[in-house]
């Protein structure tokens, strides 16, 4: 789950906030625009992209006004939750704010048995392939004595980069 934790400092009347994103194996995630926009105060927005740690540092934030922090997020395939969050920018620190960075894109669990008419025919190992539009999308092996397989599309549980 991406952790956006929040602490506000105050360097005369401007006010800082620091963060974190990760997606939900809590792998960082890098180069995302997360934004402050406050609608009370004259539509100030303030924003900053995170680093290959997924961290940020949102700088010029005013006292005493509210904002809504948020990823801005580039294409439709991700999500964030919540998807934004209000503040209200006081001298003390915030913590424990936190954003998920998800993928909307579709999810798939594929279990499957193999069934041999003399089971003492089965081979020690057999190759199950996942196969779509004549391409292998996932391989695995079934050792014996098993005869189960299973394939999932696990993207939305690892990030981006499975």
């Amino acid at each position: 789950m991406p952790v956006v934790e929040s602490a506000a400092r105050t360097y005369g009347t401007t006010l800082y906030i620091f963060g974190k994103t990760t997606y939900l194996n809590k792998d960082p995630v890098s180069n995302v625009r997360i934004e402050a926009l406050s609608p009370g105060c004259g539509n100030l927005l303030e924003d900053a992209t995170t680093d290959e740690n997924g961290n940020y540092r949102i700088r010029g934030l005013k006292l005493d006004c509210e904002y809504r922090i948020f990823p801005k997020l580039e294409n439709k395939e991700h999500n964030s939750y919540p998807p934004f969050i209000k503040t209200f920018v006081k001298k003390e620190d915030r913590r424990g704010v936190d954003f998920v960075i998800t993928s909307s894109k579709q999810s798939f669990e594929i279990f499957g048995q193999l069934n041999f008419v003399e089971p003492e025919t089965q081979p020690q190992i057999l190759r199950v392939k996942l196969v779509y539009k004549g391409g292998v999308v996932q391989k695995m092996n079934v050792v014996k004595p098993s005869n189960r397989f299973f394939f999932v599309n696990n993207t939305f549980a690892q990030g981006e980069n499975n």
